[in-house]
């Protein structure tokens, strides 16, 4: 790893406010994860979290810069001046693992159904009645669903 830009906990915090004010006073550059990274002395996002891990004072300080990040994201996402939303969206998704609310929903229906079939299976295993194993499924997607 090449040499990080930072050795105290107070410098990455530092290095760190720094990098958001200068990202978020410029529209054209918001401010990543990557971004703090590499102007931490990172190659990449993911080398910065291994490298934070387990170390308590930087996992505080770490979480305190992606914090604010999120924030900044999330104000932008939200403004109406905002003109890439759909980027900060994606940024939310992935990075923040934010998601869509639907999609939440969805999942979680598709797993009570999931979790209703994988009741409904031994029930029916002994027997041949088709009829009877596809009547119970059908109800069980009616209740889920709300047919």
């Amino acid at each position: 790893m090449a040499s990080l830009a930072f050795s105290t906990p107070d410098e990455f915090a530092s290095i760190a406010k720094e990098y958001s004010r200068v990202c978020m006073a410029c529209d054209d550059k918001p401010p990543s994860l990557p971004g703090l990274a590499r102007i931490l002395g990172f190659s990449c996002k993911s080398k910065m979290e291994q490298w934070v891990s387990g170390k308590q004072l930087y996992e505080d300080v770490y979480e305190a810069a992606r914090n604010h990040i999120e924030e900044w994201l999330v104000t932008k996402a939200s403004s109406v001046d905002t003109k890439n939303s759909r980027g900060i969206e994606f940024i939310l998704a992935n990075q923040f693992k934010y998601a869509n609310q639907q999609v939440v929903q969805i999942q979680g229906a598709f797993n009570m159904l999931l979790d209703k079939i994988v009741e409904l299976i031994p029930k029916h295993v002994e027997s041949d009645n088709v009829e009877a194993f596809l009547a119970d499924f059908r109800q069980i997607v009616a209740e889920v669903c709300d047919y």
